[in-house]
């Protein structure tokens, strides 16, 4: 992370790791707050690269580029009117996102250009409020990663036992283990969390999933749980289906569906990650081969 301030003309240069959920449930009241997912994720060490130029200007001008090119990016556009009325003056801002991993492949990047965009724009408002709140309540109004936020805020592995910011979790030992991903291509989050037959699927598993996964928070357990989870909700793709069972049958932990997305993961000792690697490449997949993250922020 890099901050330059210089007679108010703000540089700022961070980056926020990526998230994978295995399994989930939906909590969904009124108040967008304590709106969300329960189930496990882990934050990882690929994500979005972000920087910011903020020069004090006659009215709040705010542009956002991706790949070299100017473009409306809706979380960060949400994020920004959510904080504009706290900046400390008017400011031209200009951001930039560059992404380590796929973009809505299940990886958490609409979280993370959430996060990137209100932790840049805290540098230049009087607000006390912690950023990340604005990221999570802007993530679940543009319904992108629906509590990545939290994963990527407090990083590491985790059963995360409710919705919000706030919320409490178990750890989950990951030690001695590399996460090894593979995105085969994108799926909407919108369109899977705005079906109700597909979301009373999710909330009946991913109580079930989560009622095992506490009683036996292990990896190889927590793991079989995602496995159970991905099948059971009927959310993945034959080809994923596949692969997760090809790996599944030559790893030491359980492959599973990342949520939400035409993607696998699984946990793998040294050892096995050759094999692992070499049979997620068959399927024409960008691999990912990553450490479980802490939050730098």
């Amino acid at each position: 992370m890099f901050i330059c301030i210089f007679q108010r003309i703000v540089r700022i240069d961070t980056f926020i790791p990526g998230a994978i959920t295995g399994f989930f449930g939906i909590v969904d009241p009124s108040d967008t707050k304590e709106e969300g997912t329960y189930g496990f994720s882990a934050s990882v060490s690929q994500g979005m690269h972000i920087e910011m130029d903020a020069s004090p200007s006659e009215k709040n001008v705010f542009k956002t580029f991706s790949s070299g090119g100017i473009c409306e990016i809706e979380v960060s556009k949400i994020v920004y009117l959510m904080m504009r009325d706290t900046f400390d003056d008017n400011y031209d801002i200009k951001m930039s996102f560059v992404n380590d991993l796929p973009i809505g492949a299940g990886y958490g990047m609409s979280a993370a250009t959430a996060m990137g965009t209100a932790f840049c724009l805290s540098k230049i408002s009087k607000s006390t409020r912690y950023f990340a709140e604005y990221a999570y309540e802007a993530d679940i109004m543009a319904m992108g990663g629906y509590g990545d936020v939290t994963t990527q805020s407090k990083g590491g592995a985790m059963l995360k036992l409710g919705p919000g910011l706030y919320a409490d979790s178990i750890g989950v030992d990951c030690k001695g283990l590399k996460l090894i991903s593979a995105s085969i291509g994108p799926i909407s989050t919108k369109s899977v969390l705005g079906d109700p037959t597909i979301t009373s699927r999710i909330n009946k598993w991913g109580a079930k999933c989560m009622g095992s996964s506490i009683r036996d928070p292990s990896i190889e357990n927590v793991m079989r749980q995602c496995n159970m989870f991905s099948k059971k909700t009927n959310l993945m793709t034959p080809r994923i289906e596949e692969a997760v069972d090809r790996i599944s049958n030559i790893n030491k932990l359980s492959a599973s569906m990342v949520m939400i997305g035409e993607s696998l993961f699984t946990f793998s000792y040294e050892e096995d990650i050759p094999d692992v690697v070499s049979m997620m490449q068959g399927y024409g997949a960008d691999v990912f081969i990553s450490d479980i993250c802490g939050c730098k922020l």
